[in-house]
């Protein structure tokens, strides 16, 4: 076509972009300063190598990906779950694994507490009473961010452009179309059945007081 290549940007340059990409930060003075004359290679790989700095600034495009808005419908699905994503990236946990577990963590992992929290992301913005709702947004977010595609749109009819018809639509609808989210206790034993011993007591504390309320105000 006729083109040129740029020039190379400058040491320092590259360190601000390389900065952003991964961390999201600006290098400051002193980092900009480290930076010249370094190996590009080398730097990338010392910004790969803090992994809380890296993981802490991208988790922010995987909410985004995944619709992790943080909200807790259904038993607060939400806080065990993003911290599990973070988790994932710190570890650079294999995207496929990840994927994996968050579509059936418990199915794969039943007795693996640490990696049930994947499963947060079907759970997450459960409609207690709106299920079909859920079942929408769930076959619409695992199409977009896995598959690239607008799936909710073969809800009424085939695609217009994507290859994708009713069929398939309710085809993946019904892969989820079986489950069920309930609350499930992601603590060892025995410290999981003494929080739900306390709760127990605090419900029978709590029953008891507005009792003795309503006694009051008789």
């Amino acid at each position: 076509m006729g083109g040129t290549f740029r020039a190379p940007v400058s040491d320092a340059v590259f360190a601000r972009r390389a900065y952003l990409d991964l961390w999201g930060v600006t290098p400051t003075f002193e980092q900009l300063q480290a930076a010249k004359g370094m190996d590009r290679g080398k730097l990338i790989d010392t910004l790969l190598a803090d992994r809380e700095m890296f993981a802490g600034h991208w988790i922010s495009f995987w909410n985004d990906l995944l619709r992790n808005d943080q909200r807790a419908y259904h038993g607060d699905s939400a806080k065990p779950y993003t911290p599990w994503l973070k988790k994932a990236l710190v570890s650079n946990m294999p995207y496929d694994e990840m994927v994996r577990l968050m579509l059936a963590a418990d199915e794969l992992r039943p007795d693996d507490l640490s990696q049930l929290r994947a499963t947060g992301y079907l759970a997450r913005n459960y409609f207690l009473f709106n299920r079909n709702q859920w079942m929408d947004e769930t076959v619409e977010h695992v199409s977009k961010g896995f598959l690239g595609l607008t799936m909710n749109c073969a809800k009424c009819h085939d695609h217009k452009f994507d290859p994708v018809t009713m069929r398939d639509y309710y085809a993946l609808a019904g892969v989820f179309a079986s489950t069920q989210v309930a609350d499930r206790s992601l603590l060892p034993s025995p410290l999981a059945e003494q929080v739900t011993a306390a709760r127990k007591k605090l419900d029978a504390l709590e029953e008891n007081l507005k009792k003795q309320k309503d006694k009051q105000s008789e």
